[in-house]
């Protein structure tokens, strides 16, 4: 038994002996697990394998590396070496492992990055680190475990390459810093502080803990061999989202103190098809947020917030984000508040008066007198009063509390202008804010009484059954509208809105050939439409389509149809059925029994708006031979209307100030309440002025005086004389080459409005050819004063006439 115990102990110490080399056997042939490499070299081609951190390619001959094979040595453990490479003009490859060539054989194209990894058993135990030598940069920090080691975008070589294996949890063979250099460079504007330096490879850029907006950016990519550009685009306070700007231009503002709230950038070209582009942005209370890509929206809409900072990341395409992309875009929803409106038939059946013979209208005299005409002319014609339960001057007052709100273009005399605002411009900058006189001018329905003006009083809330598509066919010949006659007929149909009101109000807003907003605005790889410019509102154009493509991108409108229908809608909806059912309604906010109020609820600014549209739905119903249908006028009354403000005329003669008036004050504008505009004070009458226009914000005269000054006088304390004259020559209109007629103005210079356009060869007289010939006047031109053979007087210029 001594014997047995003694030979089973030794051969229990034999097997643990063995177990134990066995076991050393394996760890010292894992110690001895080698990185082996070669490197294919221009001019040299495949060099011959080297490892553990050694030198592949070459140093100092500026050669350029092709290609590389990689494999592992001894590797009892398992596992592969995956890699790839950045190849010239083909951007990242796939993934090769175990000895596979990566790059390009016979093509000379160079590598420009790498990236390594491991995989399987030995990526449990070891790490493996990388770094390039990269034309111009030098040595490159290391990279590690599937890292990018290179450049990218910058069209630079690599040219040499170390690779080598590191237990877990050691220290990496040397410095990590810059081993990937991305020539993506960026700047901020910021607040307080303006332009900061570029930075680069997903630096900050921007602020951090200082509560600084950011108000512009401006991103680059320089000396990629891919094709393409980088574009970007901002949302910006009080503007919206901006159009996008590219290579390096700036997006958002500079010196407007207005925060960037998001941020959307993408590539083009070959960049797109090689590179993803990842970007987050640090927004006020929200912080870091996720990383969007590609053309994704980061920051925020709605809420107001800054973005404080930014970073910006080029990888290659499809490589992993540098980090969550989650929130990265938030929208603010507005929460839904019912607005109560009055329901359309309650208007029409408590707030409408018909009219007859028997109404009283002696708030508004002259009135009955034109309906009355009017109903005799046009027989089938129906009119309904709109009774306000205002005085005409509270009601007038109200529309200008707010200035900018009517707004209208240059060429009216100075009664027509605001003047609080005086040269101020609104919405796109070519309009200027309107006086109260101007507003209460086209407010009052006697001013435009007649067979055409009256069709801007006319209800569209309806669509006569008698309407075909051939009919809009009609009217929208060669105009931009041609082509979506049906899808007008369809929705005006579907939504019971007359065609006609829909063509001019579409005309109106966009001209015969359209606008920005209707032929389409790029944006995100679609074209968005807002023919009907609804929320197209700001300062200066920018401003204007941004906001209108803002409201597109709202409700969807991606295509002309869609756009159509929805505006069609949207009017039928927010207007026709909230009692606002005639082009004056739409434009004129004066009744708040449809729960909106007084004054806001405008459609446009354009004080001439209903004038105008009215004018053309009377000119497309003439070309239909519809005048004499069954048509419903509502006609505004207002308390105390008197006799109203009286159009100015043109009215070109020699006037002078009544004998027996003394201190007559001559003005630079029609208001009395300051004498700040006083040009001068005539102590006795007998002063002569030339006449331009009378009846004046109701009743005064424009005159010029022979020094060139235009002022103001009260027509009543002037009287006619004859005509002060220097001359008596007869003489021929002579159009030079390429004009379609002369225009005869009704001062001297091309500021003054055009009376008339003359033809060739219409006779005339010149009068004067003196006073008023002078550069005083219009330093461009010389100017002759005419009368033509029916009476009618104005100014010419000299080139344009041939003496008899």
């Amino acid at each position: 038994m001594k014997l047995q115990k003694k030979i089973i102990a030794s051969i229990v110490i034999i097997a643990m002996t063995l177990l134990l080399i066995g076991m050393n056997y394996k760890v010292n042939a894992a110690e001895n697990i080698s990185v082996a490499y070669r490197t294919h070299v221009q001019d040299d081609g495949w060099q011959k394998y080297v490892k553990d951190g050694a030198m592949a390619g070459t140093s100092g001959r500026s050669l350029r590396l092709e290609g590389i094979n990689i494999k592992l040595e001894n590797n009892i453990l398992g596992g592969s070496v995956e890699y790839r490479t950045h190849v010239q003009d083909i951007g990242w490859q796939s993934y090769v492992k175990d000895d596979a060539m990566s790059g390009t054989s016979g093509q000379s194209k160079r590598l420009e990055a790498i990236s390594i990894k491991l995989t399987g058993k030995i990526a449990e135990s070891y790490d493996i680190y990388y770094r390039v030598h990269c034309q111009d940069f030098g040595w490159l920090g290391w990279a590690k475990n599937g890292e990018n080691a290179g450049s990218a975008g910058y069209s630079k070589r690599l040219e040499g390459v170390e690779i080598r294996l590191v237990k877990k949890g050691e220290t990496a063979p040397g410095s990590t810093d810059n081993n990937f250099i991305q020539n993506i460079t960026y700047q901020t504007h910021v607040q307080d502080y303006g332009w900061q330096n570029y930075v680069n490879r997903g630096d900050t850029a921007g602020t951090s803990g200082q509560s600084k907006r950011l108000e512009g950016i401006r991103i680059r990519i320089n000396s990629c061999d891919a094709s393409g550009d980088i574009e970007y685009r901002t949302h910006v306070q009080n503007i919206g989202w901006q159009s996008y700007v590219k290579n390096g231009d700036l997006a958002g503002t500079s010196g407007q103190s207005l925060r960037l709230e998001a941020i959307s950038i993408r590539l083009t070209g070959q960049k797109a098809e090689q590179y993803d582009i990842y970007y987050r942005v640090h927004a006020q209370n929200f912080g870091w947020m996720g990383w969007a890509k590609n053309g994704e929206d980061a920051g925020t809409t709605g809420y107001a917030y800054r973005l404080e900072a930014i970073q910006i990341v080029l990888v290659g395409k499809g490589e992993a984000a540098p980090g969550s992309i989650d929130n990265h875009f938030k929208v603010y929803e507005k929460p839904e508040v019912e607005v109560k409106h009055l329901s359309y038939t309650s208007y029409t059946s408590n707030y409408l008066v018909n009219y007859n013979s028997s109404t009283d209208l002696n708030d508004a005299p002259g009135l009955k007198e034109q309906i009355e005409a009017l109903k005799q002319a046009h027989p089938n014609w129906n009119f309904k009063l709109l009774k306000i339960n205002r005085t005409f001057s509270e009601i007038v007052s109200g529309e200008c509390s707010y200035h900018g709100r009517n707004i209208i273009e240059r060429g009216y005399d100075s009664s027509f202008y605001c003047e609080v605002c005086g040269g101020k411009t609104y919405d796109t900058g070519r309009w200027y804010c309107a006086s109260q006189t101007a507003v209460g001018y086209y407010m009052d329905a006697r001013n435009f009484m007649d067979d055409v003006n009256i069709f801007q009083f006319l209800d569209v809330n309806n669509f006569a059954s008698n309407y075909k598509v051939e009919d809009l066919s009609k009217l929208t010949s060669g105009t931009f509208l041609s082509g979506y006659e049906q899808d007008i007929y369809n929705a005006c149909k579907n939504k019971g809105v007359d065609p006609t009101y829909i063509i001019a109000r579409l005309i109106q807003e966009n001209g015969s050939s359209g606008s920005t907003t209707s032929r389409g605005m790029q944006s995100d790889g679609y074209t968005w439409y807002n023919p009907f410019n609804i929320g197209a509102t700001g300062s200066g154009s920018a401003q204007v389509i941004a906001n209108a493509l803002a409201k597109a991108k709202e409700y969807g409108w991606n295509t002309m149809q869609r756009a159509l229908e929805g505006g069609i809608e949207f009017l039928k909806a927010n207007w026709l059925e909230n009692c606002q059912n005639t082009i004056y309604l739409n434009k004129f906010d004066i009744d708040d029994t449809n729960g909106t109020g007084l004054y806001s609820h405008q459609y446009m600014g354009n004080l001439l708006a209903p004038y105008s549209e009215g004018r053309s739905v009377y000119n497309y119903i003439s070309k239909l031979g519809r005048v004499d249908s069954n048509f419903t006028f509502i006609i505004p009354v207002y308390k105390n209307m008197g006799d109203g403000i009286k159009a100015s005329t043109i009215n070109v003669k020699n006037v002078k100030i009544q004998d027996s008036r003394t201190n007559v004050r001559f003005r630079s504008s029609t208001n009395t309440s300051s004498d700040s505009n006083i040009i001068q004070t005539y102590a006795t009458g007998g002063q002569v002025f030339l006449q331009i226009k009378d009846n004046v914000a109701g009743s005064w005269s424009m005159l010029l005086r022979e020094d060139g000054v235009v002022g103001y006088i009260y027509t009543e304390y002037l009287t006619d004389v004859e005509d002060v004259t220097t001359c008596n020559i007869s003489a021929k209109i002579k159009t030079n080459e390429g004009l379609g007629g002369v225009r005869l103005r009704c001062g001297p210079g091309t500021g003054y409005e055009s009376i008339k356009s003359l033809d060739e060869n219409t006779e005339l007289t010149i009068i004067d050819n003196t006073t008023y010939a002078t550069s005083t006047f219009d330093t461009s031109y010389t100017w002759y004063r005419v009368k033509l053979q029916d009476g009618t007087q104005g100014f010419v210029v000299n080139n344009y006439l041939k003496q008899q």
